[in-house]
């Protein structure tokens, strides 16, 4: 009875490092998958895009006011904790802080603030010559990023192009 136990144990844990493997196979197939697709997407996304552009952030005046806050606390903390305790590291993060206040603060009550926004401009044009196209299309398909399809599908859209 012992004996067939045992076995029986054996079994199971057979099986379970079995499906296991089969698990983490099926996890890095769809993570290849995945890689593939994103690279054939940017390159799709490159290929047609005639320049780059530039996206800037500005924040909002809650943001600001939370981020003056939490570096105000910082620079408290600087001050009675981290000076006393570490010396000159602790010179370094109260200054830090300091700026990180004094920067959120600004962003939100600064004389120039005009809110939140999103700013994006065109940069100047860098299209890729169809040589260096089908460079970069190549090692994509070596890498296995794109499959043979999409490799000879872009290719020829590269070709007529010409």
């Amino acid at each position: 009875m012992d004996d067939w136990n045992q076995q029986q144990m054996f079994q199971q844990h057979q099986q379970e490092m079995e499906q296991q493997q089969r698990t983490a196979e099926q996890q890095r197939q769809a993570e290849e998958e995945q890689r593939r697709i994103m690279a054939a997407a940017a390159y799709e996304a490159e290929s047609k895009t005639p320049g780059r552009k530039k996206i800037t952030y500005r924040p909002s005046k809650a943001n600001g006011i939370i981020g003056g806050i939490a570096g105000g606390i910082f620079v408290l903390l600087g001050l009675f904790f981290v000076i006393p305790s570490f010396g000159p590291f602790g010179i370094v993060w109260t200054l830090f802080a300091l700026i990180m206040c004094v920067g959120s603060l600004y962003s939100s009550f600064g004389k120039k603030y005009v809110g939140p926004e999103i700013h994006v401009e065109n940069m100047e044009e860098d299209t890729a010559s169809p040589e260096e196209r089908l460079q970069k299309l190549r090692s994509l398909y070596e890498q296995r990023l794109i499959t043979k399809e999409e490799y000879e599908q872009k290719r020829a859209e590269i070709l007529k192009d010409l």
